[in-house]
């Protein structure tokens, strides 16, 4: 997903199909869908916005059973956590979206990234 605003409405979806709850597969920093624009925006000159991102940002595992569906905005940072159980975790996960969906084309791009003859090409 782009950062640049503006944000069309869309979410994910994880269906747990194995317990999670000693493993926590899921983690997001709730509620950051809402403050996107104005965090963007608070970001010094120059600033790579994913970067900042990890550093800033304080993901919450949410574990879950099975059969738990777990449905976000997908503006919200979010991404797995690391297994440490005995048994995999099993899961289906889902993009949702208008059939007219319009994207926003434009990415914002890390500054290393664009000196790269592989994103040269695509910017």
């Amino acid at each position: 997903m782009t950062l640049r605003p503006p944000v069309r409405l869309a979410t994910q979806a994880i269906l747990h199909l194995t317990d999670t709850t000693d493993q926590g597969a899921f983690s997001c920093v709730p509620g950051f869908q809402r403050r996107h624009e104005k965090w963007l925006q608070q970001l010094s000159p120059g600033t790579a916005p994913r970067a900042q991102a990890l550093r800033e940002l304080k993901p919450v595992p949410i574990p879950g059973e099975a059969s738990d569906l777990i449905i976000w905005h997908h503006a919200l940072p979010r991404g797995a956590t690391p297994s440490r159980a005995r048994w995999p975790r099993v899961a289906q996960h889902f993009n949702m979206f208008r059939s007219q969906y319009e994207t926003n084309r434009e990415w914002i791009l890390l500054p290393q990234f664009l000196s790269s003859s592989c994103i040269r090409a695509f910017v």
